[in-house]
């Protein structure tokens, strides 16, 4: 089973890599063809639900990273670009997939859409930044808790929109190399033909892992150096279409698809006695899949009256095995608990159409409804089943010698298992947004969202959001905004064989968000934001026992934000964090949620063609909690990291850059007993077509 594993595994990269490099070849032979001086505005079109000049991304914090930034970080994934934002916790535990927590939220908590296509498992409701390249996406934007109704549940922390569609045309082909053993490749190209336009993108990676940090010290679970069970292999290819049938209707279709695979690096404690080490678990996902697909129309029949709608569809499918030790072979062993293998299948299906009407003097009023069906199944089997694992025995001959024998160690068999279950969620709402006076504006909105179950189970709750906004002066904005959100409980949490409860209520929270964003002058800019959230009904597990709604947290926090290019050619960015979690069920500060985060980026150009870049991030003390019934806590350390990266232009068309990450090789940590990535470099090659 294990070699037939291997053999499919290798048979799988080659085929994505071959896949992957001849859409990019196809990509770079039409992107190293020039742009036309009178090529004509693209008629392809993002799916967004707001857009910046709504008054609702002004009542609330809204943050956006465009492709500029992401370029001069040098961001690979979105997490990558993401990392240094304020009020975003980038943080990998035991599932070794890289978690987005926003404001002491969890990233199940994040609503993530791609060009209006929910990208949230439906199993557990949380999503793998690692796996979403950067090279297509054209702009990030970060909605924090006091986000529009219109986006519907499971906002509750905030919603994450990326757009990988502009009307900019453009082409570029980038390769790079670093270590240990990492390769990349990828790809864009849009351009207009008329009244079509088109977008094709692709990408290749590979690693057999990362190294870690020389002052680790090593333990009969990991030597040391490239990290064990750490390799990750991706590849995937999106490409999009727009039509203009007319001066007011356009339409567009976005398709994607991916695959690839990637260890999850175990505990390195081997101390069974350690109350805060997880048990050593071997894991991979030897396969995933993903598929996607959108259809989307724009049109706009009045003067004063628009409408979007748009329809899509996506899936993945994983394939994880837990095998008996660090061989990653075998899956036999009736001593060990909990092996299995599984096939898992995560569908959404669903459809949303947005009207805006100008009121006129009295505004604009949008009003949405948002449909969708997420299923999830899976197969597989699991060892899990106890097997009379006790026995003795005595024996008597002779003289009376004898032999004895005490209790044997546990035994489990394997059983099979299957669930395919799925849930219809469906939302409608309004927002109305004014501005009665010079300099101010106000936003309400409400929504109601329904989960239907398929036992004849249900449960409704409603959104709203109140907002206003004021320019006090030409240089500074206040803004303060009180929202309730919710999030619908996942299939998993509704119908686990072994802990699900079809009665959860929906999480909800109550947020109030207040800032101020000031224009020191033309080249420098100072923001600040608060935020307080009581959030209710949280679902989670006790040892043993189903998910119920039994926690309730507050998350009190700060963040400030500020830039400047007043130093001739710097351009400085920095960001603080300040975060207060609270357990108010049990009393306890929350676990693995840093209280205090800081960062300063520099861009230097020492030359027009030369760029300097680099990066200094703190991550403040946290605390993890410990296992078993009785919790006890423990505080990690805090740590600093420091990247940093050259670029050189050549030829107009050509970039070379070269990227630290990690540079003085400090040694961390995330969660307990699982050291993170030590130094590393990277050595990227960009050629643009235009």
């Amino acid at each position: 089973m294990a070699a037939a594993a291997a053999g499919r595994t290798v048979l799988r990269v080659v085929a994505a890599f071959r896949t992957a490099h001849l859409h990019l070849f196809l990509i770079a032979t039409l992107a190293l063809q020039p742009l036309t001086a009178a090529a004509q505005t693209t008629p392809t079109f993002s799916v967004t639900v707001t857009e910046s000049t709504e008054l609702v991304e002004e009542v609330g914090t809204t943050r956006r990273i465009g492709r500029e930034e992401i370029e001069s970080r040098n961001a690979r994934t979105l997490d990558e670009a993401l990392r240094l934002l304020p009020g975003i916790y980038v943080r990998t535990g035991g599932d070794g997939t890289p978690r987005i927590d926003i404001r002491g939220f969890r990233s199940r908590h994040v609503l993530l859409l791609i060009n209006g296509v929910q990208v949230n498992s439906t199993a557990d409701g949380q999503f793998d930044p690692a796996r979403i390249s950067t090279e297509t996406i054209r702009e990030i934007k970060v909605s924090y808790g006091s986000s529009s109704v219109l986006y519907g549940d499971n906002a509750l922390a905030a919603v994450i929109e990326i757009t990988t569609v502009d009307e900019i045309q453009d082409a570029s082909l980038n390769v790079s190399g670093g270590t240990p053993d990492e390769k990349g490749i990828g790809g864009r190209f849009a351009r207009t033909f008329g009244d079509w336009s088109v977008m094709l993108s692709g990408t290749g990676y590979d690693t057999d892992g990362y190294r870690l940090p020389d002052d680790f010290t090593p333990t009969s679970l990991e030597d040391g150096g490239r990290r064990q069970n750490s390799d990750r292999d991706r590849g995937d290819f999106r490409g999009a279409v727009g039509y203009r049938l007319s001066p007011t209707v356009l339409m567009g279709s976005e398709w994607f698809f991916g695959s690839g695979s990637y260890g999850v690096p175990s505990s390195t404690v081997a101390d069974t006695s350690d109350i805060f080490a997880q048990t050593p678990r071997f894991e991979r996902v030897e396969d995933y899949r993903t598929t996607s697909g959108q259809v989307s129309l724009v049109a706009a029949p009045w003067q004063r009256f628009s409408l979007r709608a748009w329809v899509y569809r996506n899936q993945q499918r994983e394939e994880r095995n837990r095998y008996d030790d660090a061989t990653y072979s075998s899956m036999d062993d009736p001593l060990v608990q909990g092996t299995f293998q599984s096939n898992e299948r995560s569908t959404v299906t669903g459809s949303s159409a947005l009207a805006r009407a100008d009121l006129q003097r009295y505004g604009s009023l949008r009003l949405v409804i948002n449909q969708r069906r997420e299923a999830f199944d899976s197969d597989g089997v699991i060892r899990d089943v106890p097997v009379s694992g006790s026995g003795g025995g005595g024996g008597g001959g002779g003289g009376g010698g004898g032999r004895g024998g005490g209790s044997q160690p546990p035994r489990y068999d394997v059983r099979s298992f299957t669930v395919d279950r799925h849930v219809d969620v469906y939302s409608t709402g309004a927002e109305w947004e004014t501005r009665p006076l010079k300099g101010l504006g106000a936003v309400l909105g409400a929504a109601v969202n329904h989960q239907d179950r398929p036992d004849g189970a249900s449960d409704t709750a409603p959104t709203w959001l109140a907002g206003v906004t004021y320019d006090a002066t030409r240089a500074l904005r206040l803004h303060a905004s009180g929202s309730r959100k919710i999030r619908v409980p996942s299939i998993d949490q509704l119908f686990n064989t072994s802990s699900g409860n079809p009665n959860l209520r929906s999480e909800h929270a109550y947020g109030v968000d207040v800032g101020a964003d000031y224009r020191l002058d033309a080249m420098s800019t100072l923001g600040v934001a608060g935020f307080a959230t009581d959030a209710h009904d949280f679902i989670e597990r006790q040892s043993g026992l189903p998910f119920e709604n039994q926690d309730q947290y507050r998350f009190r926090g700060a963040e400030v934000t500020g830039s400047t290019s007043w130093i001739p050619r710097v351009t400085l960015r920095g960001a603080y964090s300040f975060l207060d979690s609270e357990d108010v069920t049990t009393g306890r500060m929350l676990q693995t949620r840093p209280r205090h985060r800081s960062s300063l980026e520099w861009i230097w150009k020492p030359l027009s063609a030369s760029a300097v870049r680099g990066a200094v991030s703190y991550t403040g003390t946290q605390l993890y909690d410990s296992r078993g019934s009785v919790t006890v806590q423990m505080k990690a350390d805090s740590y600093t990291l420091v990247d940093l990266g050259f670029t050189q232009t050549v030829a107009r068309r050509f970039d070379i850059a070269l990227d630290v990450t990690n540079l003085f090789d400090e040694l961390y940590d995330q969660s307990y007993g699982l050291p993170r990535v030590g130094r590393a470099a990277v050595l990227t090659l960009r050629v643009r077509g235009n």
